[in-house]
């Protein structure tokens, strides 16, 4: 193995840990705003279960749930755009059309 690979594994290595880290503190964020600080406990929980189970499962598996996962993310996000539709719409009315949002 040469000075190359041992570097690219290196740099693979931290970032995925940081990303690991980041994630995990962006859920337990909203975990507090969602549920509450007694909801913190039990997301680690889940989180650790998750990361343990992407471990030791095949890539091909963890890759189709990352997207399955991600493609459900869909549903709160389509339904937030018609819930504020409505809120978009009145803002959009008041705005004065010659105006621009870095101008005020």
């Amino acid at each position: 193995m040469c000075i190359r690979d041992r570097f690219v594994a290196v740099c693979l290595f931290f970032f995925a840990f940081s990303t690991v880290l980041s994630w995990n503190l962006f859920g337990k964020i909203n975990a507090v705003y969602l549920f509450g600080k007694k909801a913190v406990p039990v997301y680690s929980v889940i989180a650790l279960v998750f990361i343990f189970l992407g471990t030791v499962m095949s890539n091909d598996l963890v890759w189709e749930l990352t997207d399955m996962f991600n493609n459900l993310m869909v549903i709160p996000n389509a339904i937030a755009l018609f819930a504020l539709t409505s809120v978009v719409v009145r803002v959009a009315r008041r705005e004065d059309p010659d105006s621009t949002p870095l101008r005020r």
